[in-house]
């Protein structure tokens, strides 16, 4: 979505999750779509230009740290990270290609 702030206007986006917590990929009966569905959304959300990127957990766009800089009164906003919302997809993506890596090799 968009939003206007002091006469600028920001791409926000919000992440449900693109984490993979403990999910069988390769022989998961009940979603037998979940790695090409893991790779689609990897692919949207690259394309994607994110100023502000909020998310389901806090911790996923440190929400802690950057109230904390509001509430000392920092000079610039620091909920405008597009830098974080890469390195946040950046991570997941690896972290999702390396766990999918492992599994193929546990079935070798």
């Amino acid at each position: 979505m968009r939003v206007a702030d002091n006469k600028k206007t920001y791409n926000v986006v919000f992440v449900g999750s693109s984490t993979i917590p403990g999910y069988n990929l390769l022989t998961n009966d009940k979603y037998p779509d979940i790695i090409s569905d893991y790779k689609k959304t990897f692919r949207v959300m690259n394309k994607l230009k994110a100023d502000i990127f909020l998310a389901s957990h806090g911790s996923f766009f440190g929400l802690l740290e950057k109230r904390e800089k509001l509430r000392k009164g920092s000079s610039t906003n620091p909920f405008i990270d597009p830098d974080g919302y890469r390195r946040f997809l950046a991570d997941t993506e690896k972290a999702f290609l390396e766990k999918l890596k492992n599994a193929t090799n546990k079935l070798r």
